[in-house]
Order: C-alpha cells, then sequence, then structure tokens
C-alpha cells in the first residue's frame, strides 16, 4: 500500500483513507481508494508539466514573473483529477481555441503553447526568437505525442528516422500562424476571490492573417527556401483535414487517431515509466530507429490498444497496471531471480527498488514541506513566492550581477522528479 500511495500521490494515506480502504471488501479497493484522491491529480499533473515544460517565470537573465501561469497548472490537475480521455486532453492544450464556442477552461488549456522560454531583453531579434520559440514548440510535441526527435530535421532530413526537411516544416507550419493572447478567467469558471492580473489566463490563438513558411536553409530563418503547405510525415497514417485549409485542430485530431501507431504506445510507455522506474521502451522520448527496442513489444501494443478502447482513460490503465503481479511483486532478493536478469531488471523479474528507494527521500522531503511553508497555498491555486536571499557580486570582468539564490531545501522538496 505505501508503494501504491507514494507512486500514485506522491505522499502517505490518510488515517481514515487508510480505514475505508480496509473495510472495502473489494478486489480493487486500494486502487479505488487511491485513484479517487485529489492529491492523485497533483502527483501525475507534476509528470505532464515537466512534459510540457512549465514554469512560473519567463527563464532567461531576466525571468520575469508569469502571474496567469498557475490556471494551465490547475487546469492540468483537474483534468487528471476527472480522468479527462487523453485524446480530448490532447486536442484542447494544442487547440482548444479552435474548438467551436470554447469554454474558457479550454482556452486556458492552450497555456501548454505559452510554457515555452521567453526572452524579453533588448537586444533580441525578434522575428529569430519567434522562429526559436516555434521550434521549441513543434519539437516538444513531437517528443511527447509521438516519441520522435523531430529537431534533428530542422537544418537538414534526419539521419536516421523517416523524417525530411520538408516535412519538419510542414509540422512547423501548425504552429506558425499562432500569436500569445490573454483571455480572463471568471469567478462564474470557478476562480473566486482573486485580483484582476491573476485572472488573466496565458492563452493561444490563430491570426487573422497566417504566415507564409518556408523551410528555412540550415535552419537559417534568413535564409528562406520553398514554400510549405500543413502536412504530415509520410511514413505515418494518412493526414485527413476538415478542409483545404488545415490548422491546430486537425492537427490535434491526427495526433490521436486510433490510426497513429505512436501516440498511444508512447502515453503508455511513460505511464509504465513512471510505476516501474524504465519504460517498456527504455527511451521513452525516442521510439525512432536510435531508440532502444521494447523489451515486451506485445504488452506494449496490448496496453496501448487498452487505452484507445477504453477512451483514452489514463486511470483505467493505471488501474490495470497496479493491479497486474508485475507491479505487486516483491522488491526482496530471490536467489536465481537476480542472476537472470542482473543489470537491468527488463524482464520484471522483481519489482525495481533502487530507483524508488531515492524517489522516497524526495517525496519525505515534499512531506515535510507540505507540512510547514507550502501547506499554505493550494496546489491547484496560485504559485506560492518561494523564500530567496539576493545578493550582488563582482565579475572578472568587472561587470555586476545579482543572484537570487532559492533555499536549497526548497529546491529538493519542489524540482522535478531526478528519477521519474
Amino acid at each position: 500500500m505505501r508503494r501504491l500511495t507514494l507512486d500514485l500521490i506522491g505522499l502517505s494515506l490518510e488515517v481514515r483513507a487508510v480505514d475505508r480502504f480496509v473495510a472495502d471488501r473489494r478486489p480493487d479497493a486500494f486502487a479505488r481508494v487511491v485513484l479517487a484522491s485529489p492529491h492523485f491529480g497533483e502527483r501525475w499533473g507534476r509528470h505532464w508539466m515537466d512534459l510540457a515544460r512549465y514554469a512560473n517565470s519567463d527563464g532567461y537573465d531576466n525571468d520575469k514573473d508569469r502571474p496567469g501561469a498557475w490556471l494551465y497548472r490547475r487546469w492540468v490537475i483537474e483534468a487528471y483529477n476527472s480522468d479527462m480521455p487523453f485524446d480530448q486532453f490532447t486536442i484542447e492544450q494544442l487547440a482548444g481555441d479552435l474548438l467551436p464556442d470554447p469554454r474558457i477552461d479550454q482556452l486556458i488549456a492552450t497555456g501548454f503553447q505559452r510554457n515555452s522560454p521567453y526572452n524579453g531583453e533588448g537586444g533580441v531579434d525578434r522575428e529569430e526568437f519567434r522562429v526559436t520559440t516555434v521550434a521549441d514548440r513543434t519539437s516538444t510535441v513531437g517528443t511527447i505525442w509521438l516519441g520522435l526527435t523531430l529537431s534533428c530535421a530542422r537544418c537538414h532530413d534526419h539521419k536516421y528516422d523517416p523524417i525530411t526537411q520538408h516535412e519538419y516544416y510542414g509540422l512547423f507550419a501548425f504552429s506558425n500562424s499562432t500569436e500569445d493572447g490573454e483571455a480572463a478567467a471568471p469567478a462564474a469558471a470557478g476562480f473566486k476571490n482573486l485580483d484582476e492580473e491573476a485572472l488573466q489566463a496565458r492563452i493561444m490563438r490563430e491570426m487573422k492573417d497566417p504566415r507564409e513558411t518556408y523551410v528555412m536553409i540550415r535552419g537559417d530563418f534568413l535564409n528562406r527556401g520553398p514554400t510549405v503547405q500543413h502536412h504530415t510525415p509520410a511514413v505515418l497514417h494518412a493526414f485527413q483535414p476538415r478542409s483545404n485549409a488545415p490548422d491546430r485542430l486537425d492537427f490535434a485530431r491526427w495526433l490521436v487517431d486510433p490510426a497513429n501507431p505512436l501516440t498511444s504506445r508512447v502515453a503508455a510507455n511513460r505511464i509504465w515509466q513512471h510505476l516501474f522506474g524504465q519504460g517498456l521502451v527504455e527511451t521513452i522520448e525516442d521510439f525512432g530507429t536510435r531508440g532502444t527496442p521494447p523489451t515486451h513489444p506485445e504488452l506494449l501494443d496490448w496496453l496501448a490498444s487498452e487505452l484507445v478502447a477504453h477512451g483514452w482513460s489514463r486511470k483505467r490503465l493505471i488501474r490495470t497496471i497496479i493491479q497486474s503481479a508485475s507491479y505487486r511483486r516483491s522488491s526482496q532478493y530471490v536467489r536465481g531471480r537476480v542472476e537472470q536478469d542482473p543489470l537491468t531488471n527488463c524482464w520484471l523479474a522483481r519489482i525495481a527498488f533502487g530507483w524508488r528507494e531515492r524517489s522516497f527521500a524526495i517525496v519525505a522531503c515534499r512531506q515535510v514541506a507540505c507540512s510547514t511553508i507550502l501547506w499554505a497555498s493550494q496546489a491547484s491555486g496560485r504559485t506560492l513566492r518561494l523564500p530567496t536571499r539576493r545578493r550582488t557580486t563582482r565579475t572578472r570582468s568587472r561587470h555586476w550581477c545579482r543572484h537570487i539564490v532559492v533555499e536549497p531545501f526548497i529546491c529538493l522538496s519542489r524540482a522535478p522528479d531526478p528519477f521519474p
């Protein structure tokens, strides 16, 4: 039970939850108790926000705060807790603004696209940085949903996978005609007792006049090649847009089309990795020819088909896995098993324990933090200001530099999992 709670909610169960578990005689009682916890969304939403490169500030030298960024974080947590189907979860983040009469929460979901670092310094070439941002969004989508290293094709045809530079810019085109925007989150949507600044959600929207997309010779935004239309890699399933003017909504639906051989497998493999410490495909972000082959290909195919067949429900797939004999194995040494699989435990003769023990150390620090200063704010609420120290030093070049140092303990308890 301790393994389950730390994997699924990142905290030990409360006494009342343990009592409910003991009183519940159903075979899957342990899974029901934990999956129903509101902390499930906090724990597993954090996995997603690591992929989405979520941050409360812009990055770079100025690193300005993003006051409304936490609204996207709240949306992710609620989506996990409500078991939003993964296909809907995908579409709302990539093209929520293009849905018919989009709700405010669907607009907030497009904040996924706004998580790229932002450089607001005066000497920055705005067009160069815009192109870099679009490239970041393109490669992020490729990594999260397709498990492919698309960025390798930005400057030339991919050296190993069947993706041409022309196809890369066909994917690039889907995000090339977007612009940053803001949307008010009214109190009626559940955002109460907040100031107006915090109610401005960071969203993505389509431009009225689309930009033309070109192949950038050797990746140089100033060196334009032939014009490119919106399209997807030919090696994957057919792209069938709604009209002759494809958009992000068509692309998002293409990603979660059941005919797509990658999205469901990449998603199922990532869930397996969070529960076992290692994916069935060890290179979880590279399903291409340079990635490692799956240790159990038939199992991965079955998990992916189960995910799609049951409405893209991630909670159901998690429940299936944690009820398996593989997940419920002991981590104790059994003579003969370790010798059969001494290095990576890829055959799952035992439950992996080295990575889990290290993760438990991080969880312990998080529990202490939750019982102290972090308890002051709700996980789905606005961002809590971390205690910092400011100091100014003089470098060898005689330039004055400012350093903002976050207390090390807080860094440890709030950082992404080092062993996800």
